[in-house]
Formats: structure tokens, C-alpha cells, sequence
């Protein structure tokens, strides 16, 4: 903490001062959730496409969690884990007699 505020003193004086002032970690956010609400929802502060790709992220999560979730239906979080691998475990990125290493004179 002493040294990301050390370093925005130096060079970013504007952001550090309400650190500075608060006598606060540069680490902990200076406003509360509204804040973030409110820059999320108020257009062309964040990026409505940053939006929509934090809103897929969260569905796909919570699809991949809910997989692991044993209750959620027979297959255990390891079948599901060892299927997947399976599924991606493809040998056409590279023909099997290309060394994956070579010796070094």
C-alpha cells in the first residue's frame, strides 16, 4: 500500500490526493456501490460494451458453477471436469512427429 501510494504521489498527484487526505489505502475505493451504479447506467461513462461483456461473464459463471453443483443433476463436478478435458484434448495443432523440444548444442 505505502508503495502504490509513494508512486502516485510522485507522478499522479490528482488521483492520490483523496487517498492522501483520507489518510486512506490506495487499495480501498473511495466511493460506495452507488457510484459504480450510477457510472454504469449514466451513458458513455463506461463503455456499454464493457457492460454487456461483464453481463456475459456473469451468465457464464454462473452456468459453469452451477455444472460443478452436484445437486443440480447427476454428473459430478469431476465426470464434468474429465469431459471437458476429453472434449478439448485435440491432437491437430500439431502432427505427433513434430518435436515438442530440441536440443540445444
Amino acid at each position: 500500500n505505502s508503495g502504490l501510494r509513494d508512486l502516485l504521489q510522485r507522478n499522479y498527484l490528482d488521483i492520490v490526493a483523496p487517498f492522501v487526505e483520507r489518510n486512506q489505502s490506495a487499495f480501498k475505493p473511495l466511493y460506495g456501490a452507488e457510484k459504480w451504479t450510477d457510472a454504469i447506467n449514466k451513458n458513455g461513462i463506461i463503455a456499454p460494451d464493457l457492460v454487456q461483456i461483464w453481463a456475459d461473464t456473469k451468465t457464464d459463471n454462473e452456468e459453469f458453477f452451477k455444472k460443478l453443483d452436484p445437486s443440480n443433476d447427476s454428473t459430478s463436478p469431476t465426470e464434468t471436469f474429465v469431459d471437458d478435458i476429453e472434449s478439448s484434448n485435440r491432437h491437430d495443432l500439431a502432427d505427433e512427429t513434430t518435436p515438442l523440444f530440441t536440443k540445444q548444442a
